[in-house]
């Protein structure tokens, strides 16, 4: 589901400076990214040092919106810092700007003009997070942390100059995988297993039997259903939905900002839904087949108890339950049984104008009685029945290996399908790996904890270490 908002922060000038000055000898290095090796312990020599000699390496920031705003951000730095106040309102959103005027953002920037190169980036699924080191040809270094709103113009919300911070150290086995992912959140899951024959078969189980919230990995279901109806005949790819105010939801994705009227092929919003995460094409998607479509392809995917999600939520009616709806009608919902938890949605909630903003999904909400539900081994087997889709249809394959997540080793996994899903106190992530012999294996990953905000780049790094560590396999 994916909406969130984090603290706006700017480190001072004072300590970031006292941070990034001294001797480049002993100045940190770039951070690595997950599955890196990082620099050698090399023997003192009288020859330079090739980064003393060519410089640091740089990497490129991505096309996706944080990378977008980090870009404009060094590229600013370069430069003199804007004295146009519109330049800096089409960059930082409004409450950022309430923390941190023009004024003094102008001078921040001001003191960070260098020929700073971008050594190391990661970004968390979706486009929305990034963490860029810095480091000039001295040596010296800093960490740049975005974070920008969910839909264009994609402002940010958070900009943190910090000093480098070392990388999640990689876990040596899935013991101690499961144990980090443990020691994460309130609780911790951990599913990997070889598909075989279209079958999960376990192969390292952490409470994978166990009942969780999955976010956004609801959408498989939605997907299998609409695959469903594209095999019976009842609906093509091709076939377009139409942008309509009553099912627009909240951010993840972009076709929330789309006018009335927007025609979207079933194909795009597919790939926008399994992509980007887009609430709102979710929404007509599962307008396009029925509520009832989507709940019985749980079952056809292996769900061991739909009812669990039944009546299935769209992402506008959970945001509503969640965070627009009284604390007393909330209860009463939950309380009820399935039949009459389907006639509010249909009957009294669907009625009701959309009074949700992104700001008002800031904490921890009903993780455990509001949400979507499956165990680990449940998502396995929706990954395993969307790969045997798959290999009917093309465009399922295609739709489901859209947005691998993390950077993938294509010459070890040159097939790879991925679905994320995170709200506050939630992150669960899920991928279908095919390696080039064939064979084919899903790691799973999932914290929760209905307290606390959660370290989504840890949990991000520690599932990729999690692929790293099946390719020892």
């Amino acid at each position: 589901m994916t909406a969130r908002r984090r603290t706006t922060v700017v480190l001072t000038v004072a300590a970031l400076l006292s941070a990034c000055t001294g001797a480049a000898d002993d100045a940190p290095g770039a951070t690595p990214q997950p599955g890196d090796t990082g620099p050698s312990d090399a023997q003192d020599t009288d020859e330079p040092d090739a980064a003393e000699t060519t410089g640091p390496e740089a990497v490129d920031l991505p096309d996706s919106p944080v990378g977008r705003q980090l870009a404009w951000v060094l590229d600013t730095l370069a430069d003199e810092p804007p004295a146009d106040e519109a330049v800096w309102t089409e960059r930082f959103d409004e409450a950022f700007l309430g923390e941190v005027p023009v004024q003094q953002l102008r001078q921040v920037f001001s003191q960070f003009q260098a020929d700073w190169t971008v050594t190391a980036y990661e970004e968390a699924p979706g486009g929305r997070e990034g963490v860029a080191t810095i480091t000039e040809p001295g040596g010296s270094a800093f960490e740049l942390l975005g974070i920008v709103e969910p839909g264009a113009p994609h402002r940010f919300t958070g900009l943190l100059f910090r000093p480098p911070t070392d990388p999640v150290e990689p876990p040596e086995d899935l013991d101690e995988l499961a144990a980090r992912l443990d020691e994460a959140a309130d609780t911790g899951v951990l599913l990997v297993a070889d598909v075989v024959d279209g079958a999960c078969e376990p192969r390292h189980a952490d409470d994978a039997d166990a009942v969780v919230p999955i976010g956004s990995i609801f959408k498989l279901y939605v997907l299998g259903a609409v695959a469903d109806a594209v095999a019976a005949g009842e609906v093509a790819w091709d076939d377009e939905v139409t942008v309509r105010e009553e099912r627009k939801s909240l951010p993840s994705g972009t076709l929330q900002d789309a006018p009335d009227g927007t025609p979207v092929s079933v194909r795009e919003a597919a790939r926008a839904m399994i992509g980007i995460s887009d609430n709102t094409a979710t929404d007509l998607l599962i307008d396009l087949v029925g509520r009832e479509a989507v709940e019985a392809a749980q079952g056809d995917l292996g769900h061991h108890d739909p009812s669990l999600n039944v009546p299935f939520l769209t992402t506008r009616e959970l945001f509503q339950l969640k965070w627009q709806i009284g604390d007393d009608e909330r209860a009463a919902y939950v309380a009820d049984d399935a039949d009459g938890r389907r006639a509010f949605l249909d009957d009294d909630l669907a009625e009701r104008p959309f009074d949700v903003e992104v700001a008002d999904v800031t904490t921890p909400t009903e993780l455990e009685t509001l949400e979507w539900f499956a165990t680990a081994e449940d998502i396995c087997r929706a990954h395993a029945g969307l790969a045997e889709r798959g290999g009917d249809d093309p465009v399922v394959r295609e739709v489901v290996a859209a947005n691998p997540g993390v950077a993938v080793d294509a010459s070890v996994w040159p097939y790879v399908g991925f679905k994320g899903g995170s709200e506050p106190g939630l992150m669960a992530l899920s991928w279908y790996l095919e390696s080039t012999g064939g064979d084919a294996q899903v790691l799973v990953t999932v914290a929760v904890d209905p307290e606390a905000l959660l370290d989504d780049m840890t949990l991000v790094q520690l599932g990729s270490a999690g692929i790293d560590l099946l390719a020892r396999r």
